[in-house]
């Protein structure tokens, strides 16, 4: 009977060590995805990326449709302005509002967040990486143009 109530007890202290899953912060990678393009950001506001210098880093820009165009930061999907409605040519460009790198991210190292020094600096890096992919999702984050009638 010991050995029984031991097992049990055993058993269910395995399952909820196994449901207290850890986060690792790549859970949003999509592995089928062919690439993924490193662009570091240092200093908040908004950067311009032009359709001539990708190409040379994008195999087949000119025929990448831009509703897959996507970009990632931390985890979540960054809007975009994209100058093309189709194809990119070597004067469209791609605008976001980047940001530079904060303690959000540090705050997982710390048991209690009043432990964190400050939750606006890292204690690594102040330099943000930003993923630029090509995916087959057509309803990827985007700036709309408005026309301003006052």
């Amino acid at each position: 009977m010991k050995k029984l109530i031991l097992l049990v007890t055993f058993t269910v202290s395995l399952l909820a060590l196994r449901a207290q899953t850890q986060l690792y912060g790549n859970e949003w990678i999509d592995y089928s995805q062919p690439h993924y393009y490193k662009i570091k950001i240092w200093k908040d506001g908004m950067y311009r990326l032009q359709a001539s210098t990708l190409s040379g880093i994008i195999p087949n820009l000119g025929g990448v449709n831009v509703n897959n165009i996507a970009l990632f930061h931390n985890g979540q999907q960054v809007p975009l302005y994209i100058s093309s409605s189709t194809t990119l040519s070597s004067t469209d460009y791609i605008d976001f509002y980047g940001q530079k790198n904060i303690g959000d991210v540090d705050s997982s190292l710390y048991r209690s967040a009043d432990l964190q020094p400050h939750p606006y600096y890292s204690l690594f890096t102040d330099t943000s990486i930003y993923y630029l992919t090509v995916t087959s999702s057509v309803a990827n984050k985007r700036y709309v143009e408005v026309v301003n009638d006052l």
